[in-house]
This record gives structure tokens, sequence and C-alpha cells, in this order.
């Protein structure tokens, strides 16, 4: 096993989870056509971000009191050998690295947290698209700005409007309409903000 050293930690990673879910549901209403999602209540203290795309690139993630664990797939690259790939995974991640529905999306990457909170996974000497999937994760929310405005084809975002929140802060109707001054669909917002346990205060 090897140390990776580009992620930030569980509680962090966590955050930017919910923040890019938030701002992805703030943006599109149809849960079909957003990148990011997130589930407060996967399980039993259970937690769950997942990116999907058109093009066979995804990512799932569980959060769970004792750490976490990723399971990422990108169609560019052929799925490694998964036993190679959860060699040392601690068996509280297996149930989810080896059911569904990861276990019918396949498996290019997987990362976990150990006891410590260090991020661990086996290198095979296959490229596997973690570094293209998981730079979101740089903690920085330029990035998601550029790449909403790109995906989503809107008009720029304010980055400080981003920023607040990443930081986690309620939401409210002046903030979601300067992400997306056109939302109509506020029963659906407040649904997603529900599942996702962001406070809002409208």
């Amino acid at each position: 096993m090897k140390n990776y050293k580009k992620l930030p930690s569980r509680s962090t990673l966590q955050s930017i989870c919910k923040a890019i879910s938030v701002l992805d549901a703030i943006l599109c209403a149809e849960w079909e056509y957003r990148f990011y999602s997130y589930n407060s209540a996967w399980g039993p203290d259970e937690e769950f971000c997942e990116m999907q795309d058109m093009e066979g690139q995804r990512f799932q993630i569980l959060f769970k009191e004792e750490g976490c664990v990723i399971n990422g797939v990108h169609s560019d690259y052929e799925n490694a050998d998964k036993s190679a790939l959860t060699e040392g995974l601690p068996e509280v991640y297996h149930e989810f690295m080896f059911g569904e529905p990861v276990a019918s999306y396949g498996t290019n990457f997987c990362l976990w947290t150990d006891e410590s909170g260090e991020w661990q996974y086996n290198e095979t000497g296959k490229a596997d698209g973690k570094e293209e999937l998981l730079s979101i994760f740089n903690g920085s929310p330029a990035t998601y700005k550029q790449w909403a405005e790109e995906y989503f084809e809107v008009e720029e975002i304010p980055l400080d409007v981003i920023e607040q929140i990443y930081r986690g802060e309620i939401l409210t109707k002046n903030i979601v309409m300067a992400v997306n001054p056109e939302i109509e669909d506020w029963e659906q917002l407040i649904s997603d903000l529900e599942e996702a346990n962001y406070t809002f205060d409208f």
C-alpha cells in the first residue's frame, strides 16, 4: 500500500462533497444532468457522494464514522484487478466495495483512510484516471467555478458566493439567486438540500 497525498482530510473532503453537490442542485434541477450528488442518509451512520457524467466517468464516496472509502471508474481505462486494488482494505469497507452499486460500476481505483486518517491505495502500474476525477478536491472553489461555468453553460458565478457554500454557510434565497438567477423549482432544491443535510433559511 502507498500513501496518497493529494486528497484533503476526510472531514474536509466531506465538506467539499456537500458544497459541490449543493451547487450542482442550485444550477440544475434535473438530477440526471448533474455531476455531483450527496445523500446524508445512505445507511445507518453512513453518508454518500457520487459523481457521474455521460461518458462513463464516475466515483462513489462512502463516509462512515470510522473513515472514508472511494471507488473510481474511468471509461478510458480498463478495470484493474479488484483483488489487487483492495489488498489491505479494512473490512469495514468491504460491503461497499464488493456490493452494489459499486460491483456493477466496476473499479479503476480505490482509496481509503486508515486508522490514522491517512489516505491509502494500491499501485497497479496502470493508468486509472484518479488524478483527473479527484482534481475537484484540491480545495479551491475556483476549480468548481471554472468547471461549472463551462459544463452548465452559465454566465459568471460569483466566486465569493461559491466560497460561502464551500464554508458551509447557511443557504439563503439571495445566495441561491446569486448562483442561479433563473432558478424556478424551489421545491426540488429544498428536497435536495434536505437529502444533503445542508442548512438553509427560506
